[in-house]
């Protein structure tokens, strides 16, 4: 049996368009370590618990923000590579709201 094979649809051209889908969801995904994060700062914000309770949040907040930032920092240095410029202003957006919302939680 004969199998067309579309010149949009080389070796090469499969693995970028795979490595663009991996980024791009590892950019959403990136949200998820991140998000917690946040969750973990606003239990640190709350004056009325306990002082154990805030002193084991306060780390695993920072903790979870960076995770969610090195995925979203790592999403940008893929774009670029792959010479995607959606995708890399779109990461660098991603991470830069991130980085914002960090330093306006003051745990940066």
């Amino acid at each position: 049996m004969l199998e067309y094979q579309s010149p949009d649809l080389d070796a090469a051209t499969v693995a970028r368009r795979r490595a663009l889908a991996f980024c791009t969801m590892a950019l959403l995904v990136s949200w998820l370590p991140f998000a917690c994060g946040v969750v973990n700062a606003l239990v640190v914000a709350r004056a009325y618990y306990s002082p154990t309770i805030v002193a084991s949040h306060f780390p695993a907040s920072i903790a979870f923000m960076a995770m969610g930032a090195i995925v979203s920092a790592l999403c940008v240095v893929a774009f670029v590579r792959q010479r995607h410029l959606m995708g890399t202003i779109a990461a660098a957006v991603v991470l830069t709201v991130q980085v914002t919302l960090a330093v306006c939680l003051g745990l940066a």
